[in-house]
């Protein structure tokens, strides 16, 4: 259970690295730990001239750098800037802004010039210092569970969106569980983001983490993604039943379209592996088209 949790986090939506009401709080709070994922990388484009994030006008969304020439959205593919300026100032001083905890220490110790910044990312952590220290900002990755630091007024989460989207089984409930364990850490929790309605998100800022528990659990035992990967196969002769037999998952369906045989089939964790190498013994005259968020096959 995660009752224990003192108070649910706020959600912050924003395009900004560090919004000024982030900012605000970690101004008045004396003991504050701001956390990013290991070897974050955002990998957002930036303005120099204005510091305008480059997102998709459609979606919002982040936009990344396909090549020398292309700027496009991560989510629908939408080419962002077609010739290479700046939507809000037409500068061409667009450049990729990559922010991890070194880069998050440097922000904070020119914002805060006159506060100890320290890190908990490497080698030779001062421990005493951020234990005892009244007036600190901490920069952490997720390392700093492996040391006895607690006792926190403010607590930030930044850069888990591009982590909820990794192709695994678990990976909502596990970004959810590190999450509730980063927030038990302070007196009050933040989360930024450009996703305020994902569930996660919501779970933990309506205090119903142990619901979303309930519902991840449901949907391993259906099977239903992200519990699970589909695959299709497509022939034009008839895909026999000695081949399904053999499969290690389950049928979802079977159907004739354009004179095209179809089969839907639903693979779970515990059955991927041996999925895979079902399917490189298929034969040739079999398409196979793997579900999209899948690593591998």
């Amino acid at each position: 259970t995660h009752s224990h949790i003192l108070s649910s986090p706020l959600i912050t939506e924003s395009k900004e690295i560090i919004p000024s009401q982030t900012i605000n709080r970690i101004t008045y709070g004396k003991r504050v730990l701001i956390v990013v994922p290991h070897k974050n990388e955002w990998g957002l484009l930036i303005c120099k001239e204005c510091r305008n994030i480059v997102r998709c006008l459609s979606c919002g969304r982040a936009a990344q750098q396909i090549d020398s020439k292309n700027i496009r959205c991560i989510t629908c593919a939408q080419t962002v800037i077609p010739d290479g300026l700046c939507q809000r100032c037409q500068s061409a001083r667009i450049h990729r802004y990559s922010v991890g905890s070194a880069g998050l220490m440097r922000i904070f110790k020119k914002r805060f010039p006159h506060r100890i910044i320290e890190s908990i990312d490497a080698s030779g952590v001062n421990l005493t210092q951020i234990n005892d220290a009244h007036d600190i900002v901490v920069v952490a990755t997720q390392k700093i569970c492996d040391f006895p630091v607690s006792s926190f007024d403010h607590v930030v989460c930044l850069g888990f969106d591009p982590l909820l989207d990794i192709p695994t089984f678990f990976q909502e409930e596990k970004i959810m569980n590190l999450l509730v364990t980063f927030f038990t850490m302070g007196r009050s929790g933040e989360i930024l983001t450009s996703r305020p309605l994902h569930r996660v998100y919501h779970a933990l800022a309506s205090n119903k983490v142990d619901a979303l528990q309930k519902t991840l659990m449901q949907e391993r035992s259906l099977e239903l993604p992200p519990q699970s990967r589909f695959i299709e196969l497509r022939s034009k002769l008839e895909i026999s039943h000695d081949i399904l037999s053999s499969f290690p998952g389950k049928i979802i369906s079977q159907k004739i379209i354009k004179n095209t045989y179809s089969v839907t089939l639903s693979l779970n964790r515990d059955a991927w592996r041996s999925g895979e190498i079902w399917c490189n013994s298929l034969p040739a005259y079999i398409r196979i088209d793997p579900d999209p968020r899948a690593a591998s096959i």
